[in-house]
Parts: structure tokens; C-alpha cells; sequence
């Protein structure tokens, strides 16, 4: 089933190739593509952020399923269920992107989180499942950036 939110036409290849410059922090980035999120910030997805999520998930047989995703991640930016502001990060530059996936290798919906650094430019940076259901905690509850209509804070929170 090839829902809306899942079309290729949502990705721009064109600066495929690209270096970028991040940060300081984040080594420069090969743009494999970009996509616009439901804010409407560009976000590009590079080959780094590939390579990692391949390592970090590949490496977890538990988690192996989780490369069979990295497709939705075009519709989590463009159609996520709730945008928080990762709360143990005090610069607020890392935001978390989470969206409900069925997963036919466990035939069920799954919360998924996609981890995106906004500094000079906002690269996808991590994906894997959100295995308690909640979003992230830490001290206190996040910052909450974006809701989904009809969506309620208490499903997540």
C-alpha cells in the first residue's frame, strides 16, 4: 500500500553530493537528500546519518528491523505525531521527530523517533524505534514543538 505521505516526489536529490558544514561538533555532511518537514524547514539526510543508523540498528539484532524504514523518513518529517526539543540537550539543538509506523515484522504499530540537529543546517542524525511508547524524558517533560491535530499530549507524554 503506497500511502500519500510515503511518495518519493517528497525528497529533493538535486543537491545529492553536497558537502555541508554543520557545526563544529558534527563532522561535514554528504547530502544523499533533503526534504522539508511539517514546519517547513529543510532537512537533509546524508550519507553519515546512513552509515550511523546502519551501524548503530544493524548492530542491535533486535533493532536489525529498523533499516527496513529508513524510507519514512521523508513522511515522519513531512507528517510527525509530535515534535519535542530533546530535553537533555541545553542548546535545544537537537529535535525529536516521533510518528507511529506499522511494522509488518511484528505486526503492529511502533513509535519510531527520528533525531534531527538544527545548527547551521538541520541533518537527520538518528532513527530507531521509541521502545517505551513515550516520548523522551529526562528531568522534566519536554518542550513540546508541534502536535498533530487530534492528537493528544497524554499518548505521548
Amino acid at each position: 500500500m503506497n500511502r500519500e505521505s510515503d511518495k518519493i516526489d517528497e525528497i529533493d536529490t538535486s543537491q545529492a553530493g553536497k558537502i555541508i558544514f554543520v557545526s563544529n561538533d558534527i563532522p561535514l555532511q554528504t547530502v544523499r537528500y533533503a526534504a522539508t518537514d511539517i514546519l517547513g524547514n529543510l532537512v537533509y539526510f546524508t550519507d553519515e546519518a546512513e552509515k550511523y543508523i546502519n551501524y548503530s540498528r544493524g548492530s542491535r539484532r533486535i533493532q536489525k528491523y529498523v533499516l527496513n524504514y529508513l524510507h519514512k523518513i521523508p513522511a515522519i518529517l513531512k507528517d510527525p505525531s509530535i515534535i519535542i526539543i530533546d530535553p537533555e540537550d541545553i542548546s535545544e539543538r537537537t529535535l525529536v521527530y516521533y510518528k507511529e509506523i506499522h511494522v509488518k515484522e511484528k505486526q503492529k504499530q511502533e513509535l519510531f523517533a527520528l533525531i534531527v540537529k538544527a545548527y547551521k543546517e538541520r541533518i537527520v542524525y538518528n532513527f530507531h524505534p521509541q521502545e517505551s511508547g513515550k516520548v523522551k524524558f529526562w528531568k522534566s517533560k519536554p518542550k513540546v514543538l508541534y502536535l498533530k491535530k487530534g492528537h493528544k499530549r497524554a499518548n505521548y507524554l
